[in-house]
């Protein structure tokens, strides 16, 4: 289930946060970039020979940027990741390419939803346990380094936004359980963290 119901989140220094502690600004950062399969709710995947998703991308997939003369680069292999609002670690469970941590936020909708950011394919922080309780912008974990796992994909990190029921248990957490039939509704990250960003339609 897709929702407008980013209109009710507070502002965030995500992308900023981002930013400083990966040092783009020194190798030149001036946008984010994506590939159209790298999008919420794309249809098609962005890496090997492409190809078709078993279900719509539920955020998006942070890894490549423009610089100040229009180069796209990467940022680095294990970039540190901040969290988009302060609140406490759900959940963290292994995912194909790394761990998936998934963060509530005392953050509600009229409906009783509650607010969670999802960060997928990374390597949780030292110390990061369920429980934990992560301030605004603080460092919760870096992407996770896929080289030894033979997988033709960039490192990257995954980001979902949603909107979760109060009463859902934190231990059903799950890519499977982010569906309409929970009623969870997802977010597109972008509308969330408003961050510039251009789209790159040939791969590199």
């Amino acid at each position: 289930m897709l929702d407008r119901g980013y209109m009710n989140l507070p502002m965030t220094i995500f992308c900023e946060k981002l930013v400083q502690h990966n040092n783009l600004l020194q190798r030149g950062f001036a946008q984010w970039a994506f590939y159209p399969g790298m999008l919420f709710n794309a249809q098609d995947t962005w890496w090997g020979d492409g190809g078709r998703r078993a279900s719509p991308h539920e955020g998006i997939d942070i890894c490549l940027y423009r610089d100040s003369s229009g180069a796209i680069k990467y940022i680095p292999k294990t970039a540190r990741i901040p969290v988009i609002y302060a609140g406490q670690v759900k959940r963290i469970l292994d995912d194909y390419l790394g761990s998936t941590l998934y963060v509530a936020h005392e953050i509600y909708d009229s409906r009783g939803n509650q607010c969670y950011t999802i960060y997928g394919h990374v390597a949780p922080g030292a110390g990061i346990a369920p429980g934990d309780s992560i301030r605004d912008g603080e460092i919760v974990a870096a992407i996770a380094d896929t080289e030894d796992r033979k997988i033709n994909i960039l490192p990257h990190v995954h980001i979902s936004v949603a909107w979760i029921p109060e009463s859902f248990p934190s231990e059903q957490l799950a890519w499977e359980s982010m569906n309409p039939r929970h009623r969870i509704v997802l977010v597109n990250p972008l509308d969330v963290l408003r961050c510039s960003y251009s789209i790159v339609e040939q791969k590199l």
